[in-house]
């Protein structure tokens, strides 16, 4: 399983400092939760969520995150 970041109107995963993909494969595996959410507060990025990638086509869990960011 691989734990990305999504910001939710575009549907691009965070891949890196000042880089976006729309493609799960590109995206940035953050490993834990703690550290996805440490990440979007400091980074103060909004309408992000948290996708929980099974690496199966079609089998992601999307978690929004509410009351972080700017």
């Amino acid at each position: 399983m691989r734990l990305l970041l999504r910001h939710a109107p575009t549907g691009l995963f965070y891949a890196g400092p000042e880089q976006w993909t729309g493609t799960t494969t590109e995206a940035l595996d953050f490993q834990a939760p703690d550290l996805a959410l440490d990440f979007v507060s400091e980074s103060r990025l909004e309408q992000m969520e948290v996708i929980l990638d099974f690496g199966e086509a079609g089998f992601e869990v999307p978690l929004k995150i509410v009351g972080m960011g700017a």
